[in-house]
């Protein structure tokens, strides 16, 4: 079992710092777009020309490649959160590559919620259940993500701050993954029966489907402003909804027990902290092209 644990946490970290990679390129290719040119077609069509967002693209479908394997040996719960270290690979390479100067403020800043992330992990200590292919309860679920996503697409094009933008367009992001997770471990347990089982199941079209809209809202959040606030959101929702998926479509377990409830709101409070610590950071806000 320990082992397989391993197995989990490589494949998520590998995917975290192909995610990170991506994530810089395509905010580079992205620029500084329009509020009004945010989640429209015409930005996306002048990104598929862009080289540099070309690559980015691919290391995106390399961590996607990778998320899938670690989702196959462990569950939604585990692996989810696991991928917040993004964060810290994206604050590196800011730092390394583009010589942002990140302080003790936003190292803090990224650590408090990374770390908040992983003590919450440990507090809950998620356990896999069993998958459940209810087509009426999945199709409720992406109703209602797919309302909230809507919802702060239209929000983020009236906002003028790149620092808001950014923010709220990277929870609208972090909901489509979480989204895309889910129909994703529910293609690889109809993986797992063969091919011929997959081709003809509603998931993998469902998969297909969530994951065009997350590419789309992932692109907007990446030009709506700075990506070190558009990353804390994605790495912060993501998990946080894809934990709420898995107690409730797939049967996960959490501990609710008194004194990993207290712990688990200490965490959170040190993610709202950090969060904070990153979005009030002046050098993140004058460095908003990256």
């Amino acid at each position: 079992m320990s082992g397989m644990w391993s197995v989990v946490v490589i494949f998520a970290l590998l995917c975290s710092l192909s995610n990170a990679t991506s994530g810089v390129l395509q905010r580079r290719a992205a620029g500084t777009p329009e509020p009004s040119d945010l989640f429209s077609r015409h930005f996306m069509q002048s990104l598929i020309k862009n080289r540099l967002w070309l690559l980015g693209e691919a290391l995106d479908i390399l961590g996607f490649l990778l998320q899938a394997a670690a989702l196959s040996f462990g569950s939604l719960t585990l692996v989810e959160p696991l991928l917040t270290t993004n964060l810290i690979f994206t604050l590196l390479i800011l730092a390394w590559r583009f010589r942002v100067p990140m302080k003790l403020r936003e190292w803090g800043g990224g650590l408090l919620i990374c770390l908040g992330l992983s003590f919450l992990l440990l507090a809950a200590s998620p356990r896999g259940g069993h998958v459940q292919f209810n087509g009426p309860d999945w199709l409720l679920t992406s109703c209602a993500i797919g309302a909230f996503v809507l919802t702060g697409a239209l929000v983020v094009r009236r906002l003028s701050q790149p620092v808001w933008r950014a923010a709220v367009a990277g929870v609208a992001a972090g909901a489509s993954f979480a989204l895309t997770a889910a129909f994703t471990k529910l293609a690889t347990e109809q993986l797992k029966l063969g091919i011929p089982n997959l081709l003809s199941s509603w998931e993998v079209y469902a998969l297909i489907a969530s994951g065009i809209v997350s590419l789309f809202v992932m692109q907007s959040a990446y030009g709506a402003g700075p990506l070190a606030i558009s990353t804390p959101g994605m790495q912060i929702f993501d998990p946080v909804l894809s934990v709420v998926i898995g107690l409730l479509l797939f049967g996960d377990f959490v501990n609710f027990s008194p004194g990993a409830i207290a712990i688990e709101i200490i965490c959170a409070l040190g993610i709202v902290a950090g969060v904070i610590t990153l979005g009030s950071s002046a050098r993140i806000q004058q460095h908003s092209g990256l």
